[in-house]
C-alpha cells in the first residue's frame, strides 16, 4: 500500500500484529521521518520501533486489569453472583511516546510484569 501510494503519511494500526507489520514497513521504507504511526498495544517489537522513531505513538490497553475484570466476573457468574457481575468495566488507556516512554507510569503500561 506504501509503495503504491508513496503520498500516505499517516498509518493507524489496531493490534499488535498489524503494529508489527506496519512498523517493519515504515523502516523497510526508512519512511520513519515523513509518515506517523500510531498504534494499540505493544510488544518488544513495537517498543524498540517507538524508540528509534519507526512508531510514533502505542495505545497500550491495561491487559492486567482487562483479565482481572474477566476472570472475576466469570467467578461470578459460576458461583451464582449474576446480580454483582458489573455490566462494562472501563479499563485505562495510556498513549505513550518517545518523549514519554521512560516515565515511570509508561514504563508500567508497556511492561506490566516486569
Amino acid at each position: 500500500m506504501l509503495r503504491t501510494h508513496p503520498e500516505i503519511n499517516v498509518l493507524i494500526a489496531l493490534n499488535e500484529t498489524t503494529a508489527v507489520g506496519a512498523a517493519q514497513a515504515v523502516q523497510q521504507m526508512q519512511r520513519a521521518d515523513d509518515l506517523w504511526l500510531a498504534a494499540f498495544d505493544s510488544n518488544i517489537e513495537t517498543i524498540d520501533a517507538l524508540q528509534t522513531g519507526a512508531v510514533d505513538a502505542l495505545i497500550v490497553q491495561n491487559t492486567y486489569g482487562m483479565g482481572y475484570f474477566g476472570v472475576e466476573s466469570a467467578y461470578k457468574l459460576l458461583t451464582g453472583q449474576e446480580s454483582s457481575v458489573e455490566k462494562s468495566n472501563i479499563t485505562a488507556t495510556r498513549t505513550i511516546t518517545r518523549e514519554n516512554m521512560f516515565a515511570m507510569d509508561k514504563q508500567k503500561a508497556l511492561f506490566p510484569f516486569g
